[in-house]
């Protein structure tokens, strides 16, 4: 049972550095669009985009509301990096 459990945590330890990748990839094409939204003069900010992000994903099996809060949380972290282009 405990060799189960340790394959299975390392099972969830490889899960979560494959999420922190793709939190960096997304980061990374937030600062791009950052710099394009800066030269277009564009706001910081795009509302409808936002909707379009919680609506596609409370379609998941996921508790909304907890898919919701996750994003939020990393939309507002990408807005504070993105806001980091802009100086």
């Amino acid at each position: 049972m405990m060799d189960e459990i340790k394959r299975l945590r390392t099972e969830i330890d490889e899960i979560d550095e494959t999420i922190v990748e793709l939190l960096e990839k997304r980061l990374l094409v937030v600062k791009k669009i950052g710099k394009l939204k800066y030269n277009a003069n564009m706001g910081l900010t795009d509302l409808n985009r936002e909707k379009e992000i919680f609506k596609k994903h409370s379609k998941s099996s996921l508790d909304t509301d907890f898919v919701n809060e996750l994003f939020e949380l990393i939309i507002k972290y990408c807005k504070g990096e993105e806001q980091k282009t802009r100086r």
